[in-house]
């Protein structure tokens, strides 16, 4: 049960995502839980998406989702920021869809435009216990809201569960807007991307939708042209090595030839 949040939910639902911050076991992916749970009640959302294991209504698409990425800077990490933000970022008005990221590590700083952070576990009433949560957006707005037995959440995730991609949300968008996401991919590592949604480690949940062949055809066809590029480099690189070590190799046997005649 969330206390003084109406302003919180107000600036999520006016920019749509939310990074939620802190160290190891601060309440983030409940905190996320909790906040969509609140999304479902008011109606904001039909279902929830995510990379977790988790009890609470499936989405069959990103449309009118809550979509949680948990540890979400395995996909957005703040160090490669412009690679997949794009794509999860640029639509999601056109989508209706929330985007929630919990995450240890920094995540892209566009996913920052409104942060929550967990202040205060107040546990010296058991059947009360609140957590206290700060949260502030860009704009300037920021605030508090209260947690109320947060316990309560704790049974509609798998809190052992480890991600391993995005749960097909990429995947999903390449079925939604395919010829506005291959422009975007173009220019992008087609191997990562291929990896994060899926296809190397076969992850997926939250009832993804399956992506058109002639969108995995295409992929895959770009992973190969970069393939067959860095091999090529590399090819160069070897034999620019190679001409290196025969000219020092050369020079080195020259000079050992002139100081033998020297002595002689």
């Amino acid at each position: 049960m969330f206390l003084a949040a109406d302003k919180f939910f107000q600036e999520l639902m006016g920019i749509r995502s939310c990074a939620l911050t802190g160290h190891v076991g601060s309440g983030k992916t409940l905190g996320a839980i909790a906040i969509a749970c609140e999304l479902l009640r008011r109606q904001f959302v039909s279902g929830v998406w995510g990379n977790l294991n988790h009890s609470l209504p499936h989405s069959e698409s990103l449309e009118r989702s809550c979509i949680i990425l948990d540890e979400a800077s395995i996909v957005m990490d703040s160090r490669w920021s412009s690679v997949c933000f794009d794509l999860y970022g640029s639509f999601v008005r056109k989508y209706k869809g929330v985007y929630l990221y919990p995450s240890v590590h920094q995540v892209d700083k566009r996913a920052r435009n409104l942060e929550v952070m967990r202040l205060v576990d107040i546990d010296t009433i058991p059947f009360l216990r609140t957590w206290v949560y700060r949260w502030e957006s860009t704009s300037g707005a920021k605030g508090t809201f209260f947690l109320l037995r947060p316990q309560e959440y704790f049974d509609y995730y798998d809190h052992e569960f480890v991600p391993t991609s995005d749960g097909g949300t990429l995947e999903a968008l390449c079925s939604m807007y395919p010829e506005t996401v291959n422009e975007i991919l173009e220019s992008r590592s087609g191997k990562r991307l291929q990896r994060l949604m899926g296809y190397d480690t076969g992850s997926r949940s939250g009832g993804s939708r399956s992506v058109s062949g002639s969108v995995v055809s295409g992929l895959s066809e770009r992973v190969e042209r970069l393939e067959a590029e860095l091999e090529n480099v590399r090819m160069m690189v070897y034999g620019l090595t190679g001409n290196i070590e025969s000219t020092s190799n050369g020079a080195s046997q020259g000079e050992a030839t002139a100081i033998e005649r020297w002595r002689a």
